[in-house]
């Protein structure tokens, strides 16, 4: 699979689920400006490592979700959306791993050690998919 194949499959898997799957970043309050509905999620592309001597090789991506919720919803807002994505990963036919599940550092891929604050919350999902053509 390429990763133009891989990125149209994991973005067509999550619209199962969500209705909000977006292409680049936003920050959540950006994101609330733009009059965008929550929760949303967002794919990220990472590093891309060869297996030894071949056009193959395993594709990092994280998986940015974010919701939006007053005290009493927003904690149940996230562990929904944490298991829709969980549910996702695990029940289709791309095969991804996931390596690390992150409440805290939701911005990591993009060299910041930030997460986000009430009325927002989020999780940063790791995961490697092997096979991917360059």
């Amino acid at each position: 699979m390429t990763k133009s194949e891989l990125r149209t499959s994991i973005r067509n898997l999550f619209l199962e689920n969500f209705d909000n799957v977006e292409s680049r970043m936003y920050h959540p309050v950006e994101y609330a400006e733009l009059n965008n509905d929550f929760p949303y999620i967002t794919i990220v592309f990472n590093k891309w490592t060869p297996q030894q001597i071949s056009k193959y090789g395993t594709q990092e991506i994280s998986i940015i979700g974010i919701v939006s919720g007053d005290d009493e919803t927003l904690m149940a807002k996230l562990d929904d959306m944490q298991t829709k994505i969980i549910d996702s990963i695990y029940k289709k036919d791309v095969k991804m791993n996931v390596t690390l599940i992150d409440n805290n550092n939701l911005f990591a891929p993009f060299g910041l050690d930030a997460g986000v604050f009430y009325p927002y919350a989020g999780v940063r999902i790791e995961c490697t998919v092997a096979n991917v053509i360059s």
